[in-house]
C-alpha cells in the first residue's frame, strides 16, 4: 500500500475528519492503525485474512456497516448505500434520511445483513466454489473521457462472480486518461469476433441503439 495514501488518511484523522472505509477499503485504513480497538468490518471474502493482518481489531461479520466513534466501515460495496443513508441520519436526522432514501430507492438501511448466505456452497450448483477458476472473459468497452465510477461498477459487477473475469477493452494497449483524471491501460487491444463474449456483443448492440450510456 503506498505511504502517501495511508499517510493521507491519517492526516485526515486527525484534522478530526470520520474516516469510511467501503468494503475493501478497510484494509488500507487498518494498516494506518486507525482502526486499532475499534469495532470494523469489510466483505466477507477476506474475514480470515483481515483477523490475522489485524488482529488489534474487533473485526465484526454479518453485518452491513459499523460506526465507532469517528471511525465506519461498510461491508460489500452494496453496503454502500444503507451505509451512506445511515450517515445522512446522523448528519441531518431521520427524516432527510428517508427523503434520500426515497430518492435512490433504497427502503431500509439498517446493519442487519447475513453476509453468510453469499458464501461458496458445495451442494449449491448455482454458486460457483471459492477456488473456481473464471471461465469467460468479459471484453468492457473503454476509451478517453469515460467516467470511471461507471466503469469500476461495471468490472466490479463481473469479476466477483467468480466464473467471469472483466478486461477493458480499446482500440490499443495504449494508456489513456477517464472522465475524472484517472489514467486506463486497456488489458487487451479489439478482441476478433470470435473471442469477443455475448455480453459484449449485447453491450455494442444496446449502444448503437441508443439505449444505454459510455461506460
Amino acid at each position: 500500500m503506498r505511504p502517501s495514501l495511508l499517510q493521507w488518511v491519517k492526516a485526515q484523522s486527525e484534522k478530526g475528519g470520520t474516516i469510511i472505509s467501503i468494503c475493501y477499503g478497510a484494509l488500507p485504513v487498518a494498516n494506518t492503525g486507525l482502526f486499532d480497538g475499534h469495532r470494523a468490518t469489510s466483505h466477507y471474502s477476506n474475514e480470515e485474512m483481515r483477523a490475522e493482518l489485524f488482529p488489534k481489531l474487533n473485526w465484526q461479520k454479518n453485518i452491513r456497516y459499523v460506526a465507532d466513534g469517528k471511525f465506519v466501515s461498510s461491508a460489500g460495496v452494496t453496503a454502500s448505500m444503507p451505509t451512506s443513508i445511515a450517515l445522512v441520519e446522523a448528519i441531518a436526522g431521520p427524516e432527510k434520511a428517508a427523503e434520500v432514501a426515497r430518492d435512490v430507492g433504497i427502503d431500509n438501511w439498517d446493519s442487519r445483513h447475513n453476509s453468510d448466505a453469499f458464501r461458496s456452497d458445495p451442494d449449491n450448483a448455482d454458486m460457483p466454489n471459492r477456488n473456481t477458476k473464471p471461465q469467460v472473459k468479459i471484453g468492457i468497452p473503454v476509451k478517453e473521457g469515460d467516467d470511471e465510477i461507471a466503469l469500476s461498477l461495471t468490472a466490479e459487477a463481473y469479476s466477483t462472480t467468480g466464473i467471469t473475469m472483466a478486461a477493458a477493452v480499446a482500440a490499443s494497449k495504449s494508456p489513456f486518461r477517464l472522465a475524472h483524471g484517472k489514467s486506463s491501460s486497456p488489458t487487451l487491444s479489439q478482441m476478433a469476433p470470435s473471442r469477443q463474449t455475448a455480453c459484449l456483443r449485447r453491450s455494442t448492440q444496446l449502444r448503437r441503439r441508443g439505449r444505454s450510456t459510455s461506460l
